[in-house]
C-alpha cells in the first residue's frame, strides 16, 4: 500500500483513463512507483520526512513543496542538536524522495540547502574507528576449543566459522535458516535471500570449502545443526535453555546484542581486548586473510557481496 504522505494520483491524473485495462493498471501504479528503494530504506525516508513535517508545521512552514531556505534552517536545527551525519542524510534523502513521489522538484538542489548539507556533514563528521579483524589463527583456536563442547559452545563455534569463512555480517547470519544451508562432500553452500547490496533481491550464494584438517568450518556447522535439531523456517541462532536432559534451543531468536556478548566473551578467553573487536571483525578478518593468500579480487567481491572494489578494500587495506 502507498503511504499517506504520497499522493501519486494528484499529479499523474490517473482518473483521465476510460479504458478498463488502463484503469486497472493505474490503480497499481501508486504501489509500484514507491518500490524503487528497499523496504527498510523507504521506512527510514518516511520517518525522516515526518520529522521534517512536524518541525515545519510547528514553525508555520509548508512541508511540501518545501521552501529551500526553510529546509536549510531545519538542517541547522539538526546541527544544533548534534545529530549524526546519517540523520542529516536521511533527512535530505527522505524529503527529496517524498517530493519526487508527489511530483515536485527536489528541494536539496536549492543552493543554500546544498551548502548547509555539506557543512553539516563536515561539522558532525566523526573520525572512523574501525574494529580490528580477527586472524585465521585466532578463529581456528576459538572454533577448535568450542567444537567439542556443549550445544551453546557449538552455536558460537558455528557463528565464528560462518561469519569468518563466509565474510558474513550479522544481518546475513541472523537470516539463515536450515533450508539456506546446502551441505556437499567438498563444501557448504549458503543461500542468502537478502543481502545489504542486493538491491533487487536476486539472492546470492556463499561457498565455504571443507578443510582437510580440524577445525573444519563446514563440519562445525553440520555438527551444530545435528545436535540442535533445528526446526525449518526459523533462524538457526537461538537462545539456549538448560534442562535436566541437557541443553535445547529455545524458540526465541538470538539478538544482535546477545551474539555480540557471546562473541566478545570468547575473545577475552583468548587473551584479546574485546573492545577492539566487533562481529564485523569476522567479515573483515575473513576478507583480509583471503586477500593475503592471493585470492583474486573478483572472487573476494563475490563472496563478500561487494559491488565495487572500493567497498571491498575498506575491509582489507587498513590492516598489514
Amino acid at each position: 500500500s502507498c503511504p499517506s504522505e504520497i499522493q501519486v494520483e494528484n499529479w499523474l491524473d490517473l482518473d483521465r483513463f476510460d479504458d478498463p485495462e488502463l484503469k486497472k493498471l493505474a490503480e497499481l501504479l501508486p504501489s509500484i512507483i514507491i518500490q524503487d528503494r528497499a523496504e527498510g530504506t523507504i521506512k527510514t525516508y518516511i520517518s525522516a520526512y515526518r520529522l521534517w513535517k512536524r518541525w515545519a508545521c510547528t514553525h508555520g512552514v509548508c512541508p511540501i513543496p518545501a521552501d529551500g531556505t526553510a529546509l536549510a534552517l531545519y538542517i541547522v536545527s539538526l546541527i544544533q542538536q548534534r545529530r549524526s551525519v546519517s540523520s542529516i542524510n536521511s533527512a535530505v534523502y527522505g524529503i527529496d524522495w517524498i517530493h519526487k513521489k508527489n511530483g515536485y522538484g527536489l528541494p536539496s538542489v536549492h543552493s543554500v540547502v546544498k551548502q548547509v548539507t555539506d557543512a553539516a556533514r563536515r561539522i558532525l563528521a566523526k573520525p572512523k574507528s574501525r574494529k580490528k579483524p580477527l586472524s585465521s589463527t585466532q578463529v581456528k583456536s576459538i572454533v577448535q576449543r568450542l567444537e567439542k563442547g556443549s550445544l551453546a559452545d557449538l552455536q558460537v563455534a558455528a557463528m565464528f566459522a560462518l561469519g569468518f569463512y563466509g565474510f558474513l555480517r550479522w544481518d546475513d547470519l541472523s537470516r539463515i535458516t536450515p533450508e539456506h544451508l546446502e551441505f556437499a562432500p567438498t563444501h557448504l553452500l549458503v543461500h542468502l535471500e537478502k543481502r545489504k547490496n542486493d538491491q533487487f533481491r536476486k539472492g546470492t550464494q556463499v561457498l565455504i570449502a571443507r578443510a582437510d584438517r580440524a577445525p573444519c568450518p563446514v563440519a562445525v556447522v553440520e555438527k551444530f545443526l545435528g545436535k540442535g535439531r533445528h526446526k525449518p523456517g526459523i533462524s538457526i541462532w537461538r537462545r539456549i535453555q538448560s534442562t535436566k536432559y541437557g541443553q535445547v534451543l529455545r524458540s526465541t531468536p538470538m539478538t544482535y546484542s546477545r551474539a555480540s556478548e557471546l562473541f566478545k566473551k570468547e575473545l577475552v578467553k583468548e587473551g584479546l581486548d574485546a573492545k577492539d573487536y566487533g562481529l564485523h571483525s569476522l567479515r573483515s578478518g575473513g576478507a583480509t586473510t583471503a586477500a593475503a593468500l592471493g585470492i583474486p579480487d573478483r572472487l573476494l567481491q563475490r563472496q563478500g557481496g561487494w559491488r565495487a572494489a572500493k567497498a571491498k578494500n575498506n575491509y582489507i587495506t587498513y590492516l598489514h
